[in-house]
């Protein structure tokens, strides 16, 4: 019910009216409820980014649940894109103490990227690849959309092209698309 009053019928009331009545049957909040109430404060107006904060430093000292590259996407979309506050977005991991044993999800890097297409950040996004690339990790279709869409949004249409065609599917979607014509 949480899940269905964050996205189909949106209302941060109901979550935390949820929320509460889980709590009081005694059951515990997993890591997808803490994505759950960390996207209803960061995405549903009014926007309360200290509440948003609040619950992540609550999962945080949760031991039974760890910090996933989900929760880290949320803080990020809500600071970046929804708050308009790309520099507090990108340093979101970095800086936490919770990121230093762990290596950065497909996911968060999806996020990073989201918000520096959002804001036209196009040279950052460059930066935030080469990082991605130095840990070794493998962007994902989600990734690639994000830098196709951010290159689109500043006018690099050919950088866009140029990425969709490198992609291993890109012929088979080309295909599609033309034969959709």
């Amino acid at each position: 019910m949480m899940q269905m009053h964050l996205q189909t019928q949106p209302s941060r009331e109901l979550v935390l009216h949820y929320y509460n009545q889980m709590i009081q049957a005694n059951v515990l909040p997993s890591a997808h409820t803490y994505k759950l109430l960390l996207d209803a404060y960061g995405t549903l107006e009014p926007i309360d980014l200290d509440a948003m904060q609040k619950v992540f430093d609550n999962l945080c000292k949760d031991r039974r649940v760890d910090v996933q590259g989900t929760h880290w996407a949320s803080l990020i979309h809500a600071y970046g894109t929804v708050a308009a506050q790309p520099e507090r977005a990108v340093e979101t991991i970095p800086t936490h103490p919770a990121s230093q044993s762990n290596d950065i999800e497909p996911v968060c890097w999806e996020a990073i990227l989201g918000v520096l297409a959002s804001a036209k950040m196009t040279d950052r996004m460059e930066e935030y690849v080469t990082r991605m690339r130095q840990q070794r990790v493998r962007p994902t279709a989600y990734v690639n959309n994000m830098l196709i869409r951010g290159y689109a949004s500043v006018g690099q249409l050919d950088k866009s092209r140029e990425l969709f065609e490198s992609m291993q599917d890109a012929v088979m979607g080309k295909f599609r698309v033309l034969h959709m014509l």
